[in-house]
């Protein structure tokens, strides 16, 4: 890929607030079309609706995206792409939705990003994929979730945490929150 540098300036006043506020989720497979104007995910068909995950508000909801080289050299280049969610409690209902998670192999997360930016994890924008899009090519996203009962002098809760490796940063989307519910 050619080397072109894209001027930036930051000087305004950018609303910058970090995290997370929820997310969306569904398999990659539940895709069946979706359309891409000027690099964005303008439209999105599926099978099935997709779910939505809210959780704690306790400032630890985010999805992060780490660049990574071998080493200073290296023309390889990958995103290391994390999203956190936390969710009190701890029961048969909470060890359901651990469950669930833990078997997806293709994650695709829609994060509503606390600048009202929606990222997507788990998909990579491809003009020569069948859909326009595949999933993410150094890794799929996939769902760690951790069940954790901790000491009387915390809060028992659900962590979900969504991984994926991919070549190119997470896709975001033209779609508002309220059009995501409505697929």
């Amino acid at each position: 890929m050619a080397c072109i540098p894209l001027a930036f300036n930051t000087g305004t006043c950018t609303n910058a607030n970090g995290g997370a506020e929820y997310a969306y989720a569904c398999s990659f497979d539940n895709i069946t079309a979706l359309t891409v104007t000027s690099g964005q995910i303008s439209a999105l068909t599926l099978t099935d609706p997709l779910v939505k995950l809210v959780p704690n508000k306790n400032q630890t909801c985010r999805f992060d995206q780490t660049g990574e080289r071998p080493n200073e050299f290296s023309q390889k280049f990958q995103y290391n792409q994390e999203g956190f969610a936390y969710f009190a409690g701890n029961a048969h209902s909470v060890k359901l939705v651990a469950d669930a998670y833990s078997q997806c192999c293709q994650l695709v997360v829609f994060w509503v990003l606390n600048t009202g930016a929606i990222a997507i994890q788990g998909l990579e924008i491809d003009a020569t994929a069948t859909l326009g899009a595949s999933p993410s090519r150094e890794g799929d996203c996939r769902c760690t979730p951790s069940l954790l009962s901790d000491t009387s002098a915390n809060e028992a809760r659900l962590e979900l945490l969504f991984q994926s490796k991919g070549r190119l940063a997470a896709p975001y989307t033209t779609l508002t929150p309220a059009a995501l519910e409505a697929l």
